[in-house]
């Protein structure tokens, strides 16, 4: 099975009270920090988890791919 990413895009959101969120709408997965790292760190760990149940190769893929985003 192949997999074109087209047009795949994060968006960094800060909120009024300082705290940042993460998301990409296209595949769901959306995170939170009090920080700007606090909030890439926790997006890694929800892509992660969000992608683990593609095949290996496909993950590791999309995985290098949205890394570039944020």
């Amino acid at each position: 099975m192949s997999v074109k990413i087209r047009n795949l895009q994060t968006r960094v959101i800060k909120e009024k009270d300082g705290t940042h969120a993460i998301a990409c709408s296209a595949l769901g997965v959306y995170s939170v920090g009090k920080t700007l790292e606090e909030a890439k760190k926790s997006f890694a760990q929800a892509l992660d988890l969000h992608l683990s149940v593609l095949p290996v190769d496909g993950n590791a893929r999309l995985t290098t791919e949205l890394k570039k985003c944020y």
